[in-house]
């Protein structure tokens, strides 16, 4: 990924040489400028040794301002004496500020252009999914399943990003098994995959006599429970919150598509929870469960085991036993 940001802008750098090379001039200029007057304010012709203890001293203040740089201000040296000595030396430093910048803002905007490559957001994930065909994601979900349980495997602690995504996954695959199609996106392929807040799955079935069924599903992994207490009043897979979020999730033409048949037909909506256990067990073998939600958010302790995986992460029993991943 950086080798081909530093790539593409060396195309850019080339195309633009003749640009390049008046604004070097122009900063060697401005160099030159700010030299020749630093010489005669500060350089060592007729500089008395006062004088030049206190320029010697400015640099030092500058040296340490910049070390400071994002500290408490109770944290720098605030003595008199050093906010004399830098000052003026300072004050000329910034008529030229502008000038001497720009090649430092151009290095961070290629630094702040490879950081947001590294965290891309749901949108960005959206179009980078248009182009993979529903099996092709599927086959990354089930890569990165695997390398998950081989890190459990290895005693290797997932991060909670980690354990999240592995739920998100296993979820989808489980429906997937079940006859439903994953209709949310972004989807989930790798465990490092920034999510944002929202619903973490919905899955559609068509039924044999036409109608269509849906679940509005939130995946979680060994203790995490749904979060009650919201700052909207909601609490986390409520109808209310459910409402709020399904947008977002499947745009608003399917969500509203959802909403109708709710209206006819309640119970062709279901609310669920996908929970994957694992660690617990002295075999590491792993399980899935699920459980419904009511209208209010609160989950059902009622809970049905859906799968059991030994410890390298094949599946025992439960989903599809067709499917050998």
């Amino acid at each position: 990924m950086v080798e081909g940001s530093a790539a593409k802008g060396s195309e850019v750098n080339e195309s633009d040489a003749p640009s390049n090379k008046e604004n070097n001039k122009e900063r060697l200029d401005t160099k030159e400028a700010q030299k020749k007057l630093n010489d005669i304010l500060f350089g060592d012709d007729g500089e008395t040794s006062d004088t030049k203890n206190t320029s010697d001293s400015g640099e030092k203040f500058n040296e340490s301002d910049a070390n400071n740089e994002g500290k408490d201000t109770n944290d720098v040296d605030d003595s008199k004496e050093n906010q004399t000595s830098g000052s003026f030396k300072d004050f000329v430093n910034k008529l030229f500020a502008d000038d001497m910048g720009d090649s430092a803002d151009a290095s961070d905007s290629s630094e702040s252009d490879t950081e947001e490559g590294a965290d891309k957001t749901d949108g960005e994930k959206n179009n980078e999914q248009k182009d993979l065909s529903p099996e092709e994601i599927d086959a990354l979900q089930k890569k990165a399943i695997k390398e998950a349980f081989e890190k459990i495997a290895r005693g290797e602690e997932l991060t909670s990003a980690e354990k999240g995504n592995l739920g998100e996954m296993l979820m989808d695959q489980y429906y997937i098994s079940q006859g439903y199609k994953p209709i949310h996106s972004p989807r989930v392929t790798d465990l490092e995959h920034k999510s944002g807040q929202g619903i973490d799955g919905v899955y559609e079935k068509e039924n044999p006599d036409g109608t269509k069924s849906y679940i509005i599903a939130d995946a979680k992994v060994n203790h995490s429970k749904l979060t009650k207490g919201n700052a909207d009043g909601t609490n986390q897979m409520d109808d209310q919150w459910v409402d709020k979020n399904l947008d977002k999730s499947v745009g608003k033409e399917k969500a509203d598509e959802i909403r109708d048949a709710y209206e006819d037909n309640p119970e062709s909506i279901s609310k669920e929870v996908y929970h994957f256990s694992y660690g617990e067990s002295a075999d590491g073998s792993s399980e899935a469960d699920v459980s419904t939600v009511d209208e209010e958010g609160n989950q059902n302790k009622d809970k049905t085991v859906v799968q059991i995986f030994d410890k390298n992460g094949n599946e025992v029993q439960g989903g599809d036993p067709n499917d050998k991943g």
